[in-house]
């Protein structure tokens, strides 16, 4: 079997698990990914079959030298405060979040040879948003696939709910490397955590991600939302009911989560 041959079977499986709203094993033998060439073939293939247009990205830095990046999809995006609730799988009522720091793109910053600056980059971020990135892999068990699998099912990005915006001044300075993560409902704390940035710095992520994209594709675009790695990795939150996390001093995301 080819590569290209490959990489359609691998597309057309994960396309149809994320239409019809279903989970699977690994992908077969002759059709898994080999490496993140084949895995980023797959993604690109999936959005195609899917008719899905990218509004942003979900990144960190790469893993043992492999890109760490996935698209997420527009109709997957939901921005606050037009939207007070969003949709993500559930299982037994428990959805899966991560709480995140996102920017939106002000400006673009298409391919070009020579590399952005950490400040170009900065004066290309219209705005700074507390985040919850949605997750919904297309595998039964995704703590069982290999890093080439995962990064073909998008990382497990179901969506992104966009919070509000903070003071980007923040990004100077180290208030936004680590802080507290307190989560409560109506009838108290939920459960609180020492949040701390998987790359150090959230603008560290998005200056990779921008240099990644200029270097191979069109580049990041204006409008673009790029949610940046989770202070705290996967937090379990119960579904259909009114929730609200204190990013320390930075402020409260508020939202519900419905099962989708």
């Amino acid at each position: 079997m080819t590569t290209n041959q490959r990489i359609e079977r691998a597309a057309q499986e994960l396309a149809a698990r994320y239409t019809q709203r279903r989970h699977g094993g690994s992908l077969p033998a002759d059709s898994s990914p080999t490496d993140c060439d084949d895995a980023l073939a797959i993604q690109q293939r999936v959005q195609n079959l899917l008719g899905a247009t990218t509004g942003g990205w979900k990144c960190s830095l790469p893993l043992q030298g492999q890109p760490v990046l996935a698209p997420i999809y527009t109709q997957r995006i939901a921005y606050a405060p037009a939207a007070t609730l969003c949709k993500s799988p559930a299982s037994n009522g428990i959805a899966e979040i991560e709480p995140e720091i996102a920017y939106v793109l002000g400006t673009d910053l298409p391919a070009r040879a020579t590399p952005y600056s950490a400040q170009e980059v900065l004066q290309a971020v219209a705005s700074t948003h507390l985040a919850f990135e949605l997750i919904g892999s297309r595998y039964t068990d995704r703590s069982k696939e290999s890093f080439p699998g995962k990064l073909a099912d998008r990382l497990a990005n179901f969506g992104l709910f966009v919070g509000p915006a903070i003071d980007t001044d923040l990004n100077q300075g180290d208030t936004l490397a680590a802080f507290a993560l307190t989560l409560n409902d109506a009838n108290g704390e939920l459960g609180t955590w020492n949040g701390k940035h998987p790359d150090g710095h959230p603008l560290t992520t998005l200056h990779w991600l921008a240099n990644y994209l200029a270097t191979h594709g069109s580049g990041l675009r204006r409008d673009d939302v790029v949610t940046t790695g989770s202070y705290h990795g996967v937090i379990e939150v119960p579904v259909d009911t009114a929730l609200k996390m204190q990013f320390g001093p930075l402020g409260q995301l508020e939202v519900t989560v419905f099962p989708a």
